[in-house]
């Protein structure tokens, strides 16, 4: 009897294992969590430059640097980092010209460059080394030596401001193309400034050439406008702030920056992208708008934005996201006008500054003080991990509006 016991239960196991057992759910893909259309930059239309060359502009006593910068001219005209930073705007392949170097006196004010520009560029110095004609898809890089500081009304170079690219009109009404490399020193090696700025202003060069008569990508989109305010509105501008915009190009240090597609496509917007580094953000959701000034006219736009009157508190949802799974990171808030000496404008809280993909933080803001956009701006900062084994340097940035 046991015999048969033993038997039937065998035969009952091995029926078990004929019969199809329900499989377990398939697991989802991750998905970065909706927060609505991200940060584009938007065409005014336009032209950029669909030919590129630089053209390097020394003066006879900076030969040291000007022999890096040929260097670094030749390589950036040769590696991807180019192409990945620009091609999606239409703009083509870099190409460097052989260095003038000149030994005329250095302007003194920008006003005293762009004439001296034109005036070099009108055709009658070809022996010095100048161009027979203007070129409207070159940009003139004029790097300032050593100890060189151009006086302005608003300040001096290196300190109101650092370098730049802008458009002049030539002798016979020309537009010329030009960047400006004065010869700060932000804390690194002075090369590696040099060199970082200088990609920042060729790219923007290129796709925002005509800034004063015919703007091409030099303008936020709608619902984040208040970023033409800070961090400005071109390619280079939505990432300088960013520690982590800062990479290595054969020995050179130059500037990831915006991509449109890649913030469409809910990766990180700087590029080239970061090796085997996951994309996190906190996005402000604020479901209204709120007016804010043209950057540019003073005009009355409407812009995505929180409205809290001076004084008074409101509290705004913060969507976390990211772009593969993480562990959980942090949320800093920033008030804007410290980027610029200016008194708190904005005061938060929060019930938590910690969380990842699909969490919702809430910061409460206090409106201190009116601001001058007639809002006021802050950015959210984010950064790996929590506690004190957050990263040091923030991995993405996200800019927002207080408005009245």
């Amino acid at each position: 009897m046991q015999k048969w016991t033993w038997l039937i239960a065998l035969v009952a196991g091995c029926g078990d294992n004929l019969i199809e057992q329900p499989k377990p759910p398939e697991s989802q893909p991750f998905a970065e969590s909706a927060h609505g259309t991200p940060p584009q930059l938007v065409s005014e239309g336009g032209p950029v430059l669909t030919a590129p060359r630089t053209q390097p502009i020394f003066w006879s006593t900076d030969a040291d640097y000007q022999a890096k910068i040929e260097d670094f001219d030749t390589k950036l005209a040769t590696y991807d980092y180019w192409e990945t930073t620009t091609s999606e705007y239409g703009v083509g392949y870099l190409k460097a010209l052989p260095s003038i170097v000149t030994t005329d006196p250095v302007p003194t004010t920008n006003a005293a460059l762009t004439a001296w520009l034109a005036q070099k560029l009108d055709g009658t110095h070809t022996a010095e080394g100048w161009p027979a004609e203007i070129d409207p898809q070159t940009i003139y890089s004029v790097f300032l030596p050593p100890g060189a500081v151009l006086h302005d009304p608003g300040g001096d170079s290196c300190a109101a401001y650092g370098a730049f690219h802008d458009e002049a009109m030539g002798a016979h009404g020309e537009s010329i193309i030009y960047a400006l490399m004065p010869r700060c020193n932000y804390g690194g090696p002075l090369i590696d400034d040099l060199t970082a700025s200088y990609s920042h202003e060729l790219i923007e060069a290129a796709t925002d050439p005509l800034v004063e008569t015919d703007l091409a990508y030099g303008d936020p989109d709608p619902d984040n406008y208040v970023m033409g305010y800070t961090p400005g509105a071109e390619t280079g501008d939505y990432c300088e702030y960013l520690d982590t915009a800062y990479i290595r190009l054969e020995g050179y240090e130059v500037q990831r920056t915006w991509s449109n597609k890649a913030s469409l496509a809910g990766k990180d917007p700087c590029v080239p992208a970061l090796k085997d580094t996951a994309y996190i953000a906190a996005v402000p959701m604020y479901g209204a708008q709120a007016p804010i000034d043209d950057v540019y006219t003073g005009a009355k736009l409407m812009t995505q934005g929180l409205a809290v009157p001076v004084g008074q508190t409101a509290t705004l949802e913060i969507q976390l996201i990211s772009d593969r799974a993480t562990g959980p990171f942090t949320v800093t808030a920033v008030d804007s006008s410290q980027f610029y000496g200016g008194s708190t404008e904005l005061a938060f809280s929060w019930d938590s500054t910690t969380g990842k993909n699909g969490d919702v933080l809430h910061l409460t803001v206090t409106r201190k003080k009116a601001g001058q956009l007639p809002g006021s701006e802050f950015m959210l900062q984010t950064n790996a991990g929590t506690g004190a084994a957050a990263a040091k340097q923030a991995a993405s940035q996200w800019w927002g509006y207080i408005g009245n």
